[in-house]
């Protein structure tokens, strides 16, 4: 039954990819935790989100065919000279280092696996967002897709926080240490999901409330301020301090960037801040404590982290642990628990630590996959990334266009993945690697807008 539903859909989402290509990248962003509904195909394992993205890159190269029947060499050499994909060289320098690291972990079925989900078919998103939505009119609806994203994952957590059911872990139904985790395995995974999408969605939460001269613009407002809402309360359901700490700082530097009278507002709250600090003594005393990485959490991170440098400095500097390979690399170098000290009740207890996926550190993370031309590489996307969407919401400041706000929610976006990175993975899991490609695809679109290169 389950793969008869899944034929069912996929031939849905070719005839909607054929004839809508926009609306089947909607859905796409949609459906990003549609990941783990997973079957095969004979032996070779796949994903719903997999299979979304090969319809739909195989319906765009259909209909280039179409079009310009086989002479696809000639369509390229013209496409690329007419307007070359932003990005082009940090995308081609980011797959030939992944593969490269895919090599170096033995060409495992693993790695392969892995290498296709986190590099080549987002980068193929990427390349399907950029030819898309040429025209900037027809871009909203993958916002509105966003707030319906985020609109199910918050509303799934914000019920098992209440209730303690659809929560397979014992630990975390239960209601003394309850944790959501929405329909991933873990609760960090709901903070990371969220944020990012999250000021995607603010950006146009805050155009739609300046332009709602209509009770249907009106009730389209509320209801995207309604998901915000409500994707703040799901983090909190899911107590993922670094989403929190993302956001938070996300919004207060919103507020620092977006206007004259917002920044009076952000500038009044850190005051504010900074006051309680020095007056209320437990509230520096938890600031500390997290900023110090004291608690529990933040000395298992420390603990990994040291062992991960370890690691690297011995042979593993430049090519890091190869792709897959991290778990297998670091066991040499782990203790099986750490003696963790209680700041509070100045105690001492041995701690468990397993070996976790990754290091837990957006820097570390790449440094151990993709050695560190990847850690490189993807520093200077990102750089990149920050610098086009700081043109892009100056330009649209200056002329008092439209979509200021949604820009500046592209650039927070980002900060807010490198804020979560400091202490977490944010890129290495099928649907956030697909959700930073199609970041990346938007802010270029918006510098294409710009340069009037698209319409």
């Amino acid at each position: 039954m389950t793969s008869f539903l899944i034929f069912v859909f996929a031939i849905f989402y070719l005839l909607l990819s054929l004839k809508r290509l926009d609306w089947a990248l909607a859905l796409l962003v949609l459906g990003l935790p549609s990941y783990l509904l997973r079957f095969n195909i004979g032996t070779f394992p796949s994903t719903v989100l997999e299979l979304m993205i090969l319809i739909a890159f195989g319906a765009w190269l259909y209909g280039i065919v179409r079009r310009h029947g086989f002479k696809l060499g000639q369509y390229w050499r013209h496409r690329l000279l007419r307007q070359p994909y932003p990005f082009r060289y940090a995308i081609a320098l980011i797959l030939v280092i992944s593969f490269v690291s895919v090599a170096i972990a033995g060409f495992s079925l693993r790695s392969l696996g892995l290498w296709r989900a986190y590099f080549f078919e987002p980068i193929m998103v990427f390349i399907l967002f950029i030819n898309a939505f040429k025209r900037q009119k027809g871009l909203e609806k993958v916002f509105v897709a966003a707030a319906l994203s985020l609109l199910a994952v918050s509303v799934l957590a914000i019920f098992q926080y209440s209730t303690g059911k659809l929560i397979a872990n014992p630990f975390w139904a239960d209601a003394e240490s309850r944790r959501a985790v929405s329909f991933f395995g873990y609760p960090n995974a709901v903070g990371l999901y969220i944020a990012p999408l999250f000021f995607l969605v603010l950006g146009l939460a805050i155009k739609r409330f300046k332009y709602r001269a209509t009770f249907p613009q009106f009730i389209y407002s509320i209801s995207l301020w309604l998901v915000l809402a409500l994707s703040l309360l799901a983090v909190y359901t899911a107590k993922s301090e670094g989403a929190l700490l993302a956001m938070v700082f996300g919004l207060w530097l919103y507020g620092l960037l977006y206007n004259r009278r917002s920044r009076i507002w952000s500038l009044s709250i850190a005051s504010a801040v900074l006051v309680a600090l020095f007056v209320f003594r437990p509230f520096s005393a938890y600031v500390l404590e997290k900023a110090q990485l004291h608690d529990l959490s933040g000395q298992i991170r420390k603990q990994q982290w040291s062992e991960t440098i370890v690691m690297l400095k011995d042979n593993h500097w430049f090519w890091g642990s190869g792709l897959s390979n991290y778990q297998e690399a670091v066991a040499p170098y782990h203790q099986a628990g750490i003696d963790v000290y209680d700041y509070r009740r100045q105690t001492t207890f041995w701690q468990p630590v397993e070996i976790y996926l990754y290091p837990h550190n957006l820097f570390l993370n790449f440094w151990t996959e993709l050695g560190v031309l990847g850690m490189i590489a993807f520093i200077w996307l990102i750089a990149k990334y920050l610098f086009l969407a700081g043109n892009s919401f100056n330009y649209q400041r200056r002329n008092n266009k439209r979509n200021q706000a949604i820009v500046l929610g592209l650039a927070v976006s980002m900060v807010a993945i490198v804020v979560q990175g400091l202490v977490d993975v944010p890129y290495f899991k099928n649907d956030l690697a697909v959700m930073f490609w199609i970041l990346t695809a938007l802010v270029s679109l918006f510098s294409l807008y710009r340069h009037r290169r698209y319409e």
